[in-house]
């Protein structure tokens, strides 16, 4: 994953949808404590991007009452 963002030509903001992906870039865990913060990633590139991580669509699927 850390490659291909570092292959993107312009990217300025990284959305990473749900626990995992959040934990695979950034190292925090506990989506619904950081949902819509903003957090910077530096890629291999050295390049500054915006973190912003959102719950995953799926979520409403196992947890239809948190809609």
């Amino acid at each position: 994953m850390h490659d291909t963002i570092a292959s993107l030509d312009h990217p300025q903001i990284l959305v990473p949808m749900g626990n995992f992906a959040l934990e695979a870039l950034i190292g925090k865990t506990g989506i619904s404590n950081h949902r819509g913060s903003v957090y910077e990633y530096v890629d291999r590139n050295g390049r500054t991007l915006k973190v912003i991580p959102i719950l995953h669509p799926a979520f409403t699927l196992y947890e239809p009452s948190k809609e």
